[in-house]
């Protein structure tokens, strides 16, 4: 009979028909622990198969087999033997290992207490070592686990522990679909080696039922399952399986199933590892299945991106042969009109007509040069035509011959194939920054370098000009050349790469675009950058 308890420790006491012996114990065990009292050695072994106890109390008189068979079933069972000389003598010879004590009659009840609290102590000494040398390779096994964010990988890596850990001969590991219908095998090792395609739906089969249940299910030919599972255990042609949930968050996401078809049957220790695995495992599954869809959606605002890019260098050519074959086309008209007038007034000597005539035709002049320059910087014919280095040798000296500023050109190292995306924004980047010098620096000389690297093209665009506080520029909203500024970096951004702005009132301007030329995605985008893909 049981009764209550203080610790939840469980005590069987067997084949004791001494009554003296069982008033013994119960007065010394008390209320500490449950208790079970078994008269025969045969229904001692019966409840120790149905129950797990901690300690058993036997006596020796009636030899070992009580005894072996226990600790057969449970190895890590305590045992108190009471006993005579030869008894005992008999005991220490047979039984060589375990959570033990041997009692000798006659004994007071201080050394009753005493053998009992000793085997329990030992007992759970022996528990936490085990504890702690499965908790050590399990911790590494999470940091691996953890560590690993490619799913085909993190299916290879934990079909591996399985099958090393539980000496199993057939190993998958299977997840839901979609609709949360159907087991799909993602990856399995086995005779037939690596099995593809395979599908269970949730309720039928093994596996089908542990999705169904979220509960871990561990069969031998001996267990009592109904038929429908012993049919499905029978088509693996197994002997004995271990199945069990993946579950992140109380949902089920899929089921490692393993198999064996000869050896040692999985035991309970196989089942508590698994256990352990598998809560480490469902969490890894859903990282790395977060991972892959927060990698596929950078992928995808990276072509947005590069998409936004060309369609505004189409706009910028749409709008350049608009202004080309439009406003600029009647500007020249108007001039050339002007011309005739101005031929006749000379005619005729009309002197003040004549002035203002050559006021309004320097004005067109002018208009017609400024359409000209929005124009070739709206959509640079070499660009395209001659290739990147060539666009930028045109643009620097038709920079220096408009402004009068000295200007020198470098490239360093080999120069390379690069995409043209790239082109578009070292070409824009280097226009961007002439035209602030052009505008603000009160510059004489600008220093354009090209710095071909193995996987990064780095350009340099430096002046001596009058400098400013680029932090005290970019955070004003309202500064000269903040726009510019601003989208220098965010282009740059939008392609993976960096922009240096180096600058000092009086000390001139630095400004380093840095590309990667096998541009790899971006790690955060900036907040123009997520505009435009918005």
């Amino acid at each position: 009979m049981l009764r209550g308890a203080m610790t939840g420790e469980k005590i069987l006491v067997a084949d004791t028909n001494d009554d003296s012996l069982r008033q013994k114990i119960e007065t010394v065990i008390g209320e500490r622990y449950k208790v079970a009292s078994v008269p025969t050695e045969k229904g001692a072994i019966e409840l120790i198969r149905r129950e797990r106890f901690d300690l058993l109390i036997a006596e020796t008189n009636d030899g070992l087999g009580l005894v072996e068979a226990v600790r057969r079933s449970d190895p890590a069972i305590a045992i108190v033997l009471i006993g005579n000389h030869y008894g005992i003598d008999n005991a220490l010879e047979r039984l060589k290992s375990g959570p033990q004590a041997l009692l000798l009659k006659p004994f007071s009840l201080s050394e009753l207490g005493r053998a009992i609290e000793g085997a329990l102590e030992r007992r759970r000494l022996l528990r936490d070592n085990k504890r702690l040398k499965a908790l050590i390779p399990l911790f590494e096994i999470s940091k691996t686990l953890m560590g690993e964010v490619e799913l085909e990988r993190l299916f290879d890596v934990i079909l591996e522990i399985v099958w090393k850990e539980t000496e199993a001969d057939c190993v998958s590991l299977m997840l839901l679909d979609e609709a949360g219908q159907e087991l799909v095998v993602k990856a399995a090792l086995g005779p037939s080696g690596r099995v593809k395609n395979g599908k269970e739906r949730v309720g039928e089969g093994l596996a089908g039922w542990v999705a169904k249940t979220a509960e871990p299910l561990m069969l031998t030919e001996e267990t009592h399952i109904e038929p429908h599972l012993r049919r499905a255990m029978t088509e693996m042609g197994a002997f004995s399986v271990l199945c069990l949930p993946l579950v992140v968050k109380g949902r089920v996401i899929g089921v490692l199933r393993s198999s064996k078809t000869k050896g040692a049957p999985f035991s309970s220790s196989d089942l508590e590892f698994l256990s352990i695995l598998c809560g480490q495992a469902a969490i890894a599954i859903e990282n790395a299945r977060l991972f892959s869809r927060v990698k596929t959606q950078q992928i995808r605002v990276e072509q947005l991106l590069k998409q936004a890019t060309l369609a505004q260098e189409d706009e910028r050519q749409r709008v350049s042969l608009e202004i080309h074959d439009g406003a600029a086309q009647w500007m020249v008209a108007a001039s050339y009109r002007i011309q005739a007038f101005h031929r006749i007034l000379a005619k005729y000597k009309v002197a003040q007509a004549e002035t203002e005539l050559h006021e309004i035709r320097n004005i067109i002049d002018q208009s017609i040069k400024e359409l000209r320059r929005v124009i070739a910087n709206l959509q640079p014919p070499a660009l395209g035509e001659l290739g990147l280095l060539e666009a930028l040798h045109q643009n620097l000296e038709k920079f220096g011959k408009d402004t009068g500023i000295a200007y020198s050109s470098q490239i360093e190292g080999i120069p390379l194939h690069i995409p043209p995306i790239l082109g578009i924004a070292v070409y824009r980047v280097t226009q961007e920054a002439l035209t602030n010098v052009r505008k603000h620096a009160q510059a004489t000389k600008v220093d354009v370098i090209l710095r071909f690297q193995e996987d990064e093209l780095c350009v340099v665009i430096r002046d001596n000009g009058k400098g400013f506080g680029p932090s005290h520029v970019l955070g004003n909203a309202r500064s000269v050349g903040q726009v510019g500024l601003k989208g220098m970096k965010d282009r740059a951004e939008t392609l993976g790469g960096t922009i240096a702005i180096e600058s000092a009132e009086g000390m001139g301007t630095t400004i380093t675009l840095t590309l990667p030329i096998s541009a790899p995605l971006p790690r955060e985008l900036s907040p123009m950058a997520k505009i435009l893909n918005s």
